[in-house]
This record gives C-alpha cells, sequence and structure tokens, in this order.
C-alpha cells in the first residue's frame, strides 16, 4: 500500500512457484505494467518489449534481494491479487496440482497461508479486499464450469461465504472501492458488459446495483488508486477467423475473405474444416477476459445452409485448439480439464460430446499440448511440454494402446511449435523456436517414422506461425509475420522459395486446407491494449467536490 514493496510469483530454478516480496529502494512513485498471460510471469526489473495484461512488473526501480514467502513443489500457480491495506496480508489464489484451488492470505512477515476457501477448477474473475481486510469480494460461476458467475462474500476469519450478488446475467470482476461502502463488478444484464456500482452494508447489498458505465468493451481490471479513480484496461480491435479462396500456385486470391460466422462476430478461433467438407468447426469465446483463459465453445457451421450448433465441454475448463479426426465423428483438443488441473489431450465426440482423456499430466501448461491426426486416425502426434524442463519432445501415441514413441528431441531452451503430418503420413514437418510462444524460428521436415530432421527454413525471428499441408502434400502453407504485421505463405519444401499470399493473418493462424484444395480457412486480425480511467463515480468522492 505504500509502494515500497511488490509481491509477485517467480518460477524458480526447481521449476515450480514460489511467492516473493521485493523491497523498493527508489522513492519514487512505481510505474506498474502489466504482463501477459496465465503462465510463467517475467522477473519485474526487465519488463518485456509488449507488455499486455496479466501479472505486474514494476519498471525503472531499484530494490533489494527478493525475499522468499512461500514455496511448494504442489503448487502449479501463484498469483498475488491484492496487498491488504495495512501491509500485513497479500491475498492471492493457489493454483495447485492434486489439490483444489484455493483463496487464501499470505502474511506478508513470515509467509505463513490462511485458507479461505477452496473453488473449484475455473478460478474466480477477480478477487478484492475492503479497506478494512475483513471481506473478500469475488465471483464464482452458479453451475460449474458454466455461465453465468454470480458474487460473494467471504468473511476473512472464516466465519461466512455468502451471496452478495444473485443475477441471472453473468456478473464479474468485482472490487471494493476505496471507501469500503461501494462494490464495482462488470454485468453482461443489459446486452454489454456493462460497469454497476452497488452499495454495501456489513455483508449485504444496500439497494440496487447503479450503472456508471455502458458497454465496456473486453475488460481487464487494474484497480484503484486512493482518490477512488478507477484504472482498468481495455483489449481493442479485431480478432477473427475467415474463409478465403486461393489459386496457390498464382497466389492470387479467388473469393475475397469472409468471416466464418454471421452470428458471432470477433470471437472465432481454430478453425477446421470435416473430412467430407461440408462443415467448418471453430472455437467461439463465450466468456469475459480471464487473464489469458476464457471459457470457450465449440461451434460447428454448415457450409452449404450456414446454420450453426454450438456445445460447450464441461469437463474440460479451458480449451485452445481443435482438430477434426478423420473420420468426422471426434475433435481433437488441447486444453486443460475441471477435474484436477491438468493441460493435455482430449477427444470430444461430435455428436454426444463424450470426452476422452488422450495424455494429460501434472507438469503441462494450461493450455494443453500442440497435437494433430496421422491421417489413419489411430495414432496422433503431439509436441509434450513438461514445466520442469527446458526442452521438448515430438512424440507419436497409438491412440489404441496408449504407447509412445520420441521422434525428436529438442537441445535444451528450443522448444517444438508448428506441428504438421502431410498428407499420406510418411512426412512431418514442425517448427523450432528459442521461445516459449506458438511461433517458431526454422521449419524442418522429417520422416513421421523417425529420423533426421532436414531444415526447410530459418527467419532471423519467431515469426512462422500455423504451419500445414496443401492437400497435395507439395506445398507448406504457414503465416509469416513482420514488420508489416502477418502474412499466408505458401513454401516449396523442395526449393525452399516462400511465396507470399497476399492474405492478412496473425500470430495464431492455425490454417486449415478445405478437401477441395482451395478454400483456406485461418485466423486474422489484431488487438492491442488500451488504459482507461474511470473518476468521479463514487458518491463520497463526487459529495467532496
Amino acid at each position: 500500500p505504500d509502494s515500497r514493496q511488490v509481491a509477485y510469483a517467480w518460477f524458480n530454478e526447481k521449476k515450480f512457484y514460489e511467492l516473493r516480496v521485493l523491497t523498493l529502494e527508489d522513492t519514487r512513485p512505481p510505474l506498474v505494467l502489466p504482463l501477459a498471460g496465465p503462465h510463467a510471469p517475467e522477473a519485474w526489473d526487465s519488463p518485456p518489449a509488449r507488455p499486455s495484461i496479466g501479472q505486474p512488473y514494476r519498471a525503472g526501480v531499484r530494490g533489494s534481494a527478493p525475499r522468499v514467502l512461500f514455496r511448494n513443489e504442489d503448487v502449479q500457480f501463484i498469483k498475488p491479487t491484492m496487498w491488504s491495506s495495512d501491509g500485513r496480508y497479500i491475498l492471492a489464489l493457489i493454483f495447485g496440482r492434486n489439490i483444489l484451488n484455493q483463496i487464501v492470505l499470505f502474511s506478508a512477515a513470515d509467509g505463513s497461508v490462511r485458507v479461505l476457501k477452496s473453488p473449484f477448477w475455473i478460478y474466480p474473475k477477480m478477487m478484492g479486499l475492503s479497506p478494512d481486510g475483513r471481506w473478500v469480494v469475488y465471483s464464482l460461476n452458479q453451475d460449474p464450469p458454466h455461465l453465468p458467475h454470480d458474487i460473494y462474500l467471504l468473511a476473512t476469519d472464516g466465519s461466512r461465504d455468502v451471496p452478495l450478488v444473485e443475477h441471472p446475467a453473468n456478473d464479474v470482476f468485482p472490487l471494493f472501492a476505496p471507501d469500503g461502502r461501494h462494490v464495482l463488478f462488470m454485468s453482461n444484464r443489459t446486452g454489454t458488459l456493462d460497469a454497476w456500482l452497488l452499495r454495501v452494508e456489513e455483508d449485504k447489498a444496500a439497494g440496487e446495483p447503479v450503472l456508471v458505465k455502458k458497454d465496456i468493451g473486453r475488460f481487464l481490471p487494474l484497480g484503484f488508486v486512493d482518490r477512488g479513480a478507477f484504472y482498468y484496461a481495455v483489449r481493442a480491435g479485431d480478432e477473427d477467423a475467415f474463409i478465403a479462396a486461393l489459386g496457390l500456385e498464382s497466389g492470387k486470391i479467388v473469393e475475397q475473405p469472409r468471416r466464418v460466422s454471421e452470428v458471432l462476430v470477433g470471437v472465432n478461433s481454430s478453425p477446421d474444416f470435416s473430412p467430407d467438407g461440408e462443415k467448418l468447426a471453430f472455437l467461439s469465446r463465450v466468456d469475459t477476459e480471464n487473464h489469458g483463459l476464457e471459457q470457450r465453445v465449440i461451434t460447428i457451421r454448415e457450409l452449404s445452409s450456414g446454420s450453426e450448433r454450438q456445445f460447450g465441454v464441461p469437463k474440460l475448463g479451458y480449451l485452445h485448439w481443435l482438430r477434426w479426426s478423420p473420420d468426422g465423428r471426434a475433435f481433437l483438443v488441447g486444453g486443460a480439464d475441471t477435474a484436477n488441473n491438468y493441460g493435455g489431450l482430449y477427444l470430444v465426440e461430435a455428436d454426444s460430446q463424450r470426452v476422452t482423456t488422450v495424455v494429460q499430466g501434472p507438469f503441462a501448461p494450461p493450455r494443453g499440448f500442440e497435437g494433430a491426426w496421422m491421417p489413419d486416425g489411430k495414432s496422433i502426434v503431439y509436441i509434450h511440454e513438461d514445466m520442469r524442463e527446458s526442452f521438448t519432445t515430438l512424440r507419436l501415441r497409438d491412440l489404441g494402446t496408449g504407447e509412445e514413441r520420441i521422434l525428436h528431441r529438442a537441445q535444451a531452451f528450443w522448444r517444438h511449435s508448428n506441428l504438421a503430418p502431410a498428407p499420406g503420413g510418411k512426412r512431418l514437418a514442425f517448427g523450432l523456436s528459442d521461445g516459449r510462444g506458438p511461433t517458431a524460428r526454422m521449419l524442418l521436415e522429417m520422416p513421421a517414422a523417425g529420423g533426421e530432421p532436414r531444415e526447410l527454413l530459418r527467419l532471423k525471428r519467431p515469426e512462422i506461425s500455423g504451419t500445414t499441408w496443401t492437400r497435395d502434400g507439395g506445398s507448406l502453407l504457414f503465416a509469416r509475420g513482420g514488420n508489416q504485421g502477418w502474412e499466408l505463405c505458401r513454401l516449396d519444401p523442395a526449393t525452399g522459395r516462400v511465396l507470399n499470399l497476399g492474405l492478412a493473418a496473425n500470430e495464431t493462424a492455425r490454417i486449415a486446407v478445405h478437401p477441395d484444395g482451395r478454400r483456406l480457412a485461418y485466423t486474422a486480425g489484431k488487438t492491442q491494449l488500451e488504459v482507461w480511467v474511470m473518476d468521479n463515480f463514487l458518491p463520497a468522492w463526487r459529495a467532496r467536490k
């Protein structure tokens, strides 16, 4: 609270998370910016080039050596949320292996833990401490893991856990205002995500909430300052899945890109055509932002009629990507389950929505593994990632027996990506990068049965994404980044020649080719984060003016 200490999560040399506190020597006000994603945060004294929402870091300050408050090998991630106003406690979320997630208070003095609540896998959208330290306000799903959320008050002495806002709408991101008498939250009860203010007396609502800002957008809270202003971030821009048709040899656009859905706009990703070419499946975001982990459903669109159907996958708390099986009956998806927090690969049947675990692990990333079907539909290839290790392995897995074979091992601090089995199943393309993201610096090809890989393309920076083969197996399609943005390209593996196809894409392109060989589905567009402030909306502050 005095801007002299920073609490943060640290992924240590033993490959698990600690809670650390850094005492700052600089007396200037802190510059706090956020970092991307639900995964490992960067060190706060070395900010990344492209800050975005997630974990904060402090730029341009000097501090003493960090002090480790808490460490536990069974903890997957620690998310410090807020300091108590007296500086004695740190409110945090713990994401555990083989344990339920927990809302906890850490003692800033000795790191002792007070467990306040053990919710289910889908963690609260936001939590806040009241200024007097007596209450935690949070939101959780009414029917886990489905929408919508309600808002609750949890006593820090463990005596009460009571609903504060119960409504059929989705009510999320609650925070106490500095006066301790109001709770600000977001709700879609008018059809858009709006900011509402509710007066609170003890553990009850005092009246109805009041609308304070309409249509706030793709919102992520940053927090209040003492004078009552509220800072927040909005993800602006447009990102969606598209269909286009190309003459791949000429590189000319035959059909202009169009969105995959006319019903759900700007919320779709990971498109894939059914093997018979009659349908297109993709993931659709149906929930608000949640620091990278958003709730998604599977949408299936009939290409001839344009009709769509959607279904959620309750057993999976997060879906990252999907690929249709060669027989068209199921999807291979990457994500994480709700039973034990494990990331992995799963089969989701298209008709019954039944989920079968293919492979998972306690140290898998929350987004799951990247994988792809082999053409016979009896086996898959996937990238096995253990967050304790500094490398990844490329593996072939028999779906009938569960037997696995390592096809390729990356060198230390390099990782596989851009996995693409060729039609016929004889060859396998993949990318390598010295970073953690979905992009690659190199494209390689190797026999699918194993063997020495051959380099196809090397770039100076990791700017290769979404790699897949053309239907005839003669070329590779991928998205390539650069100073002018991301564009779709075709690579001739025999000559190394790259042809720009003239279509804008993005770094999560996930290109899919229709069985006719002409139509492509992919993601394109760009979003950026904007920081906004709401001021003069709290009654107490308005009365002072």
